[in-house]
């Protein structure tokens, strides 16, 4: 019974972190680049950056073919961004913020929480999965057995 719910819940979550988006800011004129789980670039995606108390859309536009997108900041501060990447199922949104110091460089940015974890959970889901395997087929192997008896 608890082979299976375990093995039901693995491939219920197999996808789970198939359709995030991922992103990294470097300096300079601010880089964003767009990418998926598995670090294949995002092109095409709508950004839109706030400056730091504003409403407004300081900067609009899409990613190129590498999943870049770059703007000028005129200001230091809490810069706030939003990422609308569409998909033939639906439009997959993300909003971060990026902290820049008062000479225009990088200082911080939210980080994908799950960018931390993301090889430990791989790791555990791969021994999950072998685990499941191996406790299927001995179970199998059993059940065969005592129908031999």
């Amino acid at each position: 019974m608890h082979l299976r719910f375990l093995l039901i819940l693995f491939l219920s979550n197999i996808s789970l972190f198939a359709h995030g988006i991922f992103y990294d800011v470097t300096e300079g004129a601010v880089n964003i680049r767009i990418s998926t789980a598995n670090n294949l670039s995002i092109s095409n995606a709508n950004v839109e950056v706030f400056a730091p108390g504003g409403n407004l859309a300081y900067a609009r536009g899409f990613t190129d073919v590498n999943g870049n997108f770059a703007f000028m900041p005129d200001s230091g501060g809490k810069w706030h961004v939003k990422v609308i990447v569409p998909s033939d199922h639906g439009n997959h949104d993300k909003e971060f913020n990026v902290e820049l110091s008062d000479d225009y460089k990088v200082k911080d940015f939210d980080r994908v929480p799950v960018e931390r974890y993301l090889g430990f959970f791989s790791v555990l889901g791969i021994m999950l999965g072998v685990f499941g395997i191996f406790s299927f087929y001995r179970e199998y192997k059993r059940r065969k057995l005592e129908k031999k008896l």
